[in-house]
């Protein structure tokens, strides 16, 4: 069971971040009172999940090695460019910064879908 430990956390730490823009930005914007149409507009956010299969293929032919892992390298930079990217989004105020916070949430799918990418790389070639 401690073998599939790691594989939980890959996904778990997608998942949360995908939990995040689906329900507590939503409804926090919400909370503020911004209108629905503009709320809507949130749901922008997760297109790179719908195309990262365009860039899937060069992900998988460049990554970088960590302790003999092809992709592992790969995977631990995009986590600290995710905690990076929340970081700057937090410090960015909700009220007056709508268009910048969901350029920041783009960059997050972005890189949370590219994660996603790797994590099954590593799944794959390791189970």
């Amino acid at each position: 069971m401690s073998r599939y430990l790691p594989y939980w956390c890959y996904y778990l730490h997608q998942g949360m971040l995908t939990a995040l823009i689906l329900q507590g930005v939503v409804g926090y914007f919400r909370h503020q009172g911004l209108d629905l149409a503009s709320l809507s507009l949130l749901s922008l956010t997760f297109l790179p999940w719908i195309g990262k299969f365009l860039w899937a293929p060069w992900c998988e032919r460049h990554s970088l090695e960590l302790r003999g892992n092809h992709y592992l390298g790969s995977l631990v930079l995009l986590q600290l460019c995710m905690a990076l990217t929340l970081l700057a989004i937090g410090f960015l105020a909700p009220e007056h910064s709508l268009y910048p916070i969901m350029a920041g949430l783009m960059l997050l799918a972005l890189l949370s879908a590219s994660h996603d990418i790797y994590a099954d790389g590593i799944t794959i070639t390791t189970s």
